[in-house]
């Protein structure tokens, strides 16, 4: 199959879920007073301060819908061109149901986002939506490369960059006030709950 699909992901899948549902449940009574402050000192820092606001506005479109869909599609054209069917029906599978889950799950849950938003925004707020989309990209591109690294430097740069760009996603999307910081987190725990089990259902499968 060549995607990095160890059973040893399922324990990650696992605790992932168990977070997010014990979040969700912490997040559907009141606003937590973290949340509230954050906030507040996002909305302050992007009042005082509009080169901040205006570079956070252009970071954010890296989890968007469209970013996704590019990302995915490219993906899935270099499995064809190396003729990697399985890896191929593996990204499509991981991103398409993992944007599905967060956008039932932010209709489900119903959570209001932070006030008016600095940026333009659908829907409600948890989970995060632009970081649940980062960090799955992230998540499939690690779990595709690995076989192929050899080196170690190779590895940590790529582990880096897969924890370094939903970390950006998470930070644009709180400083502008279009999600509460448990959002975020949401989006990341939701991502390490899905995509990891499709990979190594697909292993099985086609072992």
């Amino acid at each position: 199959m060549r995607v990095a699909a160890s059973p040893r992901w399922l324990v990650v899948s696992g605790v992932a879920l168990v977070g997010f549902v014990v979040l969700a449940v912490y997040v559907r009574g009141a606003v937590p007073a973290l949340d509230a402050d954050v906030t507040a000192r996002a909305r302050t820092l992007a009042a005082e301060h509009p080169l901040w606001l205006w570079t956070m506005q252009r970071l954010t479109t890296i989890g968007g819908n469209v970013a996704l869909v590019i990302a995915g599609a490219v993906a899935v054209l270099a499995c064809l061109w190396r003729r990697r069917w399985v890896p191929a029906a593996f990204v499509v599978t991981a991103l398409g149901l993992t944007w599905a889950v967060s956008r039932l799950l932010r209709a489900w849950l119903g959570r209001p986002r932070p006030g008016v938003p600095l940026t333009s925004t659908t829907g409600n707020a948890f989970p995060s939506g632009h970081t649940t989309n980062a960090t799955a990209i992230c998540l499939v591109t690690v779990l595709l490369c690995w076989p192929y690294l050899r080196r170690r430097a190779a590895r940590v740069a790529v582990v880096a960059l897969a924890v370094a760009v939903p970390l950006l996603v998470a930070i644009t999307r709180v400083a502008l006030l279009a999600h509460w910081p448990t959002d975020v987190v949401g989006g990341w725990l939701i991502a390490l709950a899905v995509v990891p089990p499709i990979a190594v259902a697909l292993d099985k499968w086609v072992s």
